[in-house]
């Protein structure tokens, strides 16, 4: 979860404020100066990989009340997904920067009207560095997107050096339609990331962790080659998602006491707080907390047959770093496991046909023009759009018959 909302912006603003007002993730540091050094030895984290010590953020989102009054929305949860080729990936440099932001065609409909279970925002940072600079004048140059924006695609000859793809995900529970903004006044999702990882650590994942997916997909976990705080890893579909999330909730830092960073008002104004150098930055000193986060209100998750516990600790290939900033793999649990039970004793609805012709399909399937492909798996993790879909849309319940119950 976040531990921090606040106007620092560690990459941009480094001895001052920032523009704009950001939600933080990861090791638990967010002051303007902070260093790769205070990352490391930062105690505890919002995430869930030990030797991950990364930051996260992004700018603050708000809702537009009808007498113009802006709002925190709270955020459910984040991930952040590292997707690698085995052997052929590059780990970043100690300290490593970078900024990442949607294409300005993708910038209009990031906010629905209307009301939504969950609210899922993401952004995929570049994969391709220059091999020389771990930041640059404007926190991009340095880096760049493949061909096709993701880990498979070529690198140009500028940025030659493949580092791994980061796929960032940040989620709103109950979502309540209506205007919202983002805290720098506009709808164009943007992201920072500051490198908490030993290079040499992270290499050797690299190297040595086989990904057999380049999908965002959180039944790969690695975790013979990294230190979950979460362990046992539950990856099968059935109450997958609610033990990862219980367990990460456990070990959830308090939040970060940001009056020791300015005594600004952030929430519930006319006119957000604006403005490079702008407000009084208290000086540095000893960090304190606030009282434990409450605990957040549970998913609506579908009851299962049998014990619904799902299998723990299954094959952990693959790359996610989790979230280490969050509680990444959390959210999108993949549900490819569950094939694993059907013809024994047939779940949901499955008593007819062969096995074959109620198993999902692992392609993916248009889900709309923001969200692209996905697969059954993703949206066996969130019900109630796939009781939406499933009931509105014949290709899908043709595709998921697994998913929809048929």
């Amino acid at each position: 979860h976040e531990f921090a909302t606040v106007r620092t912006d560690p990459i941009v603003n480094p001895t001052t404020l920032s523009d704009h007002i950001h939600t933080f993730y990861g090791a638990t540091v967010a002051r303007p100066e902070t260093t790769y050094q205070d990352l490391r030895n930062a105690y505890g984290g919002s995430g869930d990989v030990q030797e991950n010590q990364s930051l996260y953020w992004h700018p603050t989102i708000y809702k537009v009340q009808p007498d113009g009054t802006k709002t925190l929305v709270n955020m459910y949860i984040a991930s952040a997904y590292y997707i690698w080729e085995t052997g052929q990936t590059v780990a970043f440099p100690d300290g490593f920067k970078m900024i990442a932001f949607v294409p300005e065609s993708e910038a209009d409909g990031w906010f629905p009207a209307e009301p939504q279970d969950e609210l899922e925002t993401s952004i995929d940072f570049p994969s391709c560095w220059d091999g020389v600079n771990i930041d640059s004048t404007d926190h991009m140059s340095h880096v760049a997107y493949s061909s096709d924006r993701t880990a498979r695609g070529i690198c140009p000859p500028s940025h030659p050096i493949k580092v791994p793809h980061i796929q960032f995900f940040v989620r709103v529970y109950q979502y309540e339609g209506g205007p919202h903004i983002f805290s720098d006044g506009t709808t164009r999702m943007h992201a920072d990331y500051f490198s908490g990882w030993k290079n040499t650590e992270l290499q050797y994942v690299l190297d040595n962790c086989q990904n057999d997916s380049f999908d965002a997909l959180p039944d790969q976990f690695c975790e013979d080659f990294v230190s979950f705080k979460n362990l046992p890893k539950v990856s099968s579909a059935c109450g997958s998602l609610e033990a990862n999330l219980a367990k990460i909730q456990s070990f959830q830092p308090s939040p970060l006491d940001t009056s020791t960073i300015t005594d600004e008002i952030i929430d519930g104004v006319t006119v957000l707080p604006r403005g490079e150098g702008t407000g009084l930055l208290k000086p540095p000193g000893a960090v304190a907390t606030l009282p434990p986060r409450p605990t957040l209100a549970p998913l609506p998750f579908t009851e299962c047959d049998g014990d619904g516990g799902g299998d723990e600790g299954d094959d952990n290939e693959g790359d996610d770093g989790g979230e280490e900033d969050d509680e990444e793999e959390d959210d999108e649990e993949e549900d490819d496991e569950e094939k694993d039970d059907e013809g024994e004793d047939g779940e949901e609805g499955d008593d007819e046909g062969s096995d074959e012709d109620c198993e999902d399909s692992e392609d993916g399937i248009f889900i709309n023009n923001r969200l692209g492909d996905k697969t059954c798996g993703w949206l066996a993790l969130r019900p109630s759009r796939a009781a939406r879909l499933c009931a509105s849309r014949e290709d899908i319940a043709e595709h998921c018959p697994d998913t929809c119950g048929d």
